[in-house]
C-alpha cells in the first residue's frame, strides 16, 4: 500500500471518533503540524538531492584531478600530447568534450568529443568563454558557472588544470546524470531546482520557484521558506546547498497544497466526536514512530556515505510505499558510488603504471642516442686526426731520411773528434724521429690490419704490467703511484696495443703534474669495465705533454681504445686542483 494510500486510511480512522469538541483546538494543532512536517520533508528532499548532487560533483573533480596529475603533460612528447584529451574523455563518463588550451586559454589543438557532441569547434568556444567569464577555483581546477550550447538542452559545467606549465586540460562535463534526480514527480504539485551562485537556474524549476525570491537563502540551508510569486501564488520552500560549486537546492511546493489536507481535516472534526481523537492519537504515534525510524536509518546512511563509507545499505521494511522507494534508491546510488570509488582506483593505479613506463622509456631511449652520438662524433675526430698523422708522416719521412743520412755521412768524416759526440746524437734524434713517424702512420691505419692478435686479457695485470716501464719518468717527475686493490676482470684486445694505449695515457698524465702529485689508480667493475686514474697535486697542466715522451699525446691512445669498441675520458678537473681520467673497454665474452 502506497505511503499516500496509508495516510488518507488513518485520517479516515481517525475521522470516526468525535472530533467535535476539541475542533478548534485541534486544528490549530493540525495546521502547525502538517505545516512543520511539509517543512521538515522539504528539507530533508533538500538535503538529499544536495547530498547527491555534492557527491556526484566532487567525484568528477577528484576523477579529473587524479587523472590530470598522474599525466604530467608539460613532460610528454607531442604525440603523447595530442593522445591525452582522448584518453581523459574515455577515462571520465560524464564528459561530452576534452581539449588542450594554453596558459592564454587558447586552443592548442582538436578538441576531442563524444559521438552526442555535435559542431566540436562551438563547443569548445563555448567552454573557453565559460571558463574565462566568472571561473570558480576548487583545488587545483578551476570550474567555470553552468552554461548550455544549443541545440542541447542540458547543461554543461566547464573544468580546467591549473597547472604551472604551458598547456592545460578543459572539460565539458554534462550534467544529465543528475538532471533526473531533480525530477520529483512523487508528489503532485512538488517543484525541485538547482540554482547557480548568480541565482540563475542550472537544472528543474517552475512557476513556484523564482530565484528573486530565495536569492537571500542561497549558498545556505534554510527550511519553512514563505514567500509569494509574482503571479500571487503562496508557496513554503527550503534551500540546501551544495558546496563544491556553490550552488543552491530548493524545493518548493503551493501552501494551498497543504491547506487542502487541513480544510479536510477541519470540516472531518468538526463531526467527529472525542473517542475518535485518542484512537487517532494512538494510530498518529504508532505510524509516526515507524516513519521516524525509517527516515533516521536513511539520514544515519546517508552521513556515512557522505563521509566516505561507500556501499552501505539500509533494509526495506517493506515493498510498496515511498519511503521503501527512497531506501532502494539509495542502496542502490550508494552501491554506484562504491563501484565508481573502485573503478577510480584501478584507473588511477593503471594511469601511474603506464606514467612510469612511458618515463622509462623515453630516458632509456634518450641515453641510447646520447651514448651513439658521443661515439660518432669520437670516431669522426679520430678518423680526420689519423687522416691529417697519414699526411704528415708522409711528408716528413723524406726529410727526416735526408737529415739520418747526412749525420750518417758527417759522422764517419769526423769520427774519433770531438764532434762526433754531436753528430751522433743528431742521429740518434733523427732516428728517434723516424720512429715516431712510423708509429704515427700505423696508427693512422686501422688498428685491427695489425699482425697482432686478439686475446683475452685481465686489466689489472695488463696495468701491472706495463707500470715498471714508467716507473723511472714518473719517479723523476716526482709522482707517486698508488694502487687499489683490482680485481681481475677480462677485456678483450691486443696486449701490445692496449699496453701502449696505456702507457702513453700514464705518460700524458706524468707530463700533467708539473708540480708533482699522486696517482691513484682502480677498476670499477661495471659494464663497461672502467678503469680510472686520478692525479692529486696541487695543479695539473691540462694538455701538456713531455717533450721526450715518445708518442703523439694521448691521440694515439684515443685510436687505439676506439678500434677496440673502447673510449678515454678525461682529463676532468677534480677536487685541489686535481684531474681524473676514466678507460672503458667492454667486457670480453668469454672469460678466462
Amino acid at each position: 500500500m502506497r505511503l499516500a494510500t496509508r495516510l488518507i486510511l488513518y485520517i479516515a480512522l481517525s475521522s470516526v471518533i468525535p472530533l467535535a469538541v476539541l475542533g478548534g483546538g485541534a486544528s490549530t494543532v493540525a495546521v502547525n503540524r502538517i505545516l512543520e512536517k511539509t517543512a521538515d520533508l522539504q528539507g530533508r528532499t533538500a538535503e538529499a538531492i544536495a547530498v547527491h548532487v555534492d557527491t556526484w560533483v566532487r567525484l568528477q573533480l577528484e576523477l579529473v584531478h587524479l587523472q590530470t596529475r598522474a599525466l604530467a603533460i608539460d613532460r610528454l612528447s607531442d604525440a603523447a600530447k595530442a593522445a591525452v584529451p582522448r584518453l581523459v574523455l574515455e577515462q571520465t563518463p560524464a564528459a561530452r568534450m576534452v581539449c588542450l588550451l594554453d596558459s592564454d586559454g587558447t586552443l592548442t589543438g582538436p578538441p576531442v568529443t563524444s559521438p552526442t557532441r555535435a559542431d566540436p569547434a562551438a563547443a569548445a568556444r563555448a567552454l573557453s568563454r565559460a571558463l574565462e567569464a566568472a571561473p570558480v577555483t576548487r583545488g587545483p581546477l578551476v570550474v567555470s558557472e553552468p552554461y548550455r550550447v544549443p541545440p542541447t538542452d542540458t547543461p554543461s559545467l566547464g573544468l580546467a588544470t591549473r597547472s604551472e606549465g604551458t598547456t592545460r586540460i578543459a572539460l565539458e562535463l554534462s550534467l544529465a546524470p543528475i538532471a533526473e534526480r531533480v525530477r520529483v514527480d512523487r508528489d503532485e504539485g512538488v517543484q525541485v531546482a538547482i540554482l547557480a551562485a548568480n541565482g540563475d537556474i542550472v537544472l528543474g524549476g517552475g512557476d513556484l520557484i523564482e530565484p528573486s525570491s530565495v536569492a537571500e537563502l542561497l549558498g545556505g540551508t534554510a527550511v519553512d521558506v514563505r514567500y509569494e510569486t509574482s503571479g500571487g501564488v503562496a508557496v513554503v520552500a527550503a534551500t540546501a546547498p551544495v558546496l563544491p560549486v556553490g550552488w543552491t537546492v530548493v524545493v518548493a511546493e503551493p501552501v494551498e497544497r497543504s491547506a487542502r489536507a487541513l480544510h479536510e481535516i477541519r470540516m472531518r472534526t468538526a463531526y467527529i466526536a472525542g473517542v475518535a481523537l485518542v484512537f487517532s492519537l494512538v494510530v498518529g504515534v504508532l505510524f509516526s514512530r515507524q516513519l521516524a525510524q525509517r527516515v533516521e536509518g536513511l539520514t544515519e546512511a546517508a552521513l556515512k556515505v557522505a563521509d566516505g563509507d561507500y556501499g552501505r545499505t539500509v533494509p526495506a521494511l517493506s515493498h510498496t510505499d515511498e519511503i521503501a522507494d527512497l531506501t532502494r534508491a539509495f542502496n542502490h546510488m550508494s552501491g554506484r558510488l562504491e563501484a565508481d570509488s573502485a573503478r577510480i582506483a584501478r584507473q588511477r593505479s593503471e594511469i601511474a603504471a603506464f606514467n612510469e613506463e612511458l618515463q622509462a622509456r623515453v630516458e632509456a631511449r634518450t641515453q641510447e642516442l646520447r651514448d651513439a652520438q658521443g661515439q660518432l662524433v669520437q670516431s669522426a675526430r679520430l678518423a680526420a686526426v689519423g687522416e691529417m698523422g697519414a699526411g704528415l708522416a708522409h711528408e716528413l719521412n723524406n726529410p727526416i731520411a735526408g737529415i739520418l743520412g747526412l749525420a750518417q755521412v758527417l759522422l764517419a768524416r769526423v769520427k774519433g773528434s770531438k764532434q762526433a759526440v754531436l753528430v751522433e746524437n743528431i742521429e740518434q734524434q733523427a732516428r728517434r724521429c723516424r720512429d715516431i713517424l712510423n708509429h704515427l702512420l700505423g696508427l693512422s691505419h686501422d688498428t685491427t690490419a695489425h699482425a697482432g692478435r686478439d686475446e683475452d686479457l685481465d686489466l689489472a695485470t695488463l696495468f701491472r704490467d706495463t707500470l715498471p716501464l714508467l716507473r723511472g719518468p714518473l719517479r723523476l717527475g716526482g709522482v707517486e703511484v698508488k694502487l687499489d686493490a683490482m680485481p681481475v676482470i677480462w677485456v678483450r684486445g691486443q696486449r701490445a696495443e692496449l699496453g701502449r694505449a696505456l702507457a702513453q695515457v700514464v705518460s700524458s698524465i706524468r707530463a700533467a703534474a708539473t708540480s708533482g702529485g699522486r696517482l691513484h689508480v682502480r677498476t670499477i667493475d661495471e659494464d663497461p669495465v672502467a678503469l680510472v686514474l686520478t692525479l692529486e697535486a696541487e695543479r695539473v697542466a691540462i694538455g701538456s705533454d713531455d717533450w721526450n715522451a715518445a708518442g703523439m699525446g694521448l691521440w694515439g691512445a684515443h685510436r687505439v681504445l676506439d678500434s677496440h669498441g673502447g673510449r678515454l675520458i678525461g682529463p676532468v678537473p677534480g677536487r685541489e686542483g686535481g684531474a681524473e681520467w676514466r678507460i672503458e673497454l667492454p667486457r670480453a665474452k668469454r672469460q678466462a
